[in-house]
């Protein structure tokens, strides 16, 4: 077959009177072909070959092992994270920083120091009950020259 009327007829052009008949011819000098090949017998294989073949190779084939459901988990997991998230928020140190005085003697360094003081014996169970520091009525305010001088 000519490769230009290959062509034509893959993409469905009309052939010429001419090359329709000598198509034609061609196809009636295979007709006895095509007739040869539908005669012999065919091949089908039977349900029951098939039925053996498959019982064959399901005995030969190793069991794979059960696969495990994985959303099976998620309820444990999700609980176990809930605890640990939980135990870190009750039991993680504060980042909270305690202001430090710049000097030992300052009036900050004395006030830090006695509060500290007084949460670690509340704390133990042995502060004193406080009592409120009030002045003197008669003196009019607090005295603030009783108090050190800041450097």
């Amino acid at each position: 077959m000519n490769q230009d009327w290959r062509e034509k007829i893959e993409q469905e052009a009309e052939l010429t009177l001419a090359e329709a008949v000598v198509l034609d011819e061609e196809i009636e000098r295979l007709e006895p072909m095509r007739h040869a090949l539908q005669a012999l017998p065919s091949d089908e294989l039977s349900l029951q070959w098939r039925s053996q073949l498959n019982e064959r190779l399901a005995a030969e084939a190793k069991p794979m092992p059960a696969r495990r459901n994985v959303f099976a988990l998620w309820p444990v997991a999700v609980s176990g994270l809930a605890a640990c998230a939980l135990a870190v928020a009750l039991f993680a140190p504060r980042g909270g920083s305690v202001p430090t005085a710049s000097t030992e003697n300052s009036v900050e360094a004395r006030l830090v120091r006695s509060h500290q003081e007084f949460q670690n014996a509340r704390d133990l169970g042995v502060a004193a009950p406080t009592t409120p520091v009030v002045a003197p009525p008669s003196s009019g305010g607090f005295d603030w020259s009783t108090l050190e001088k800041g450097s």
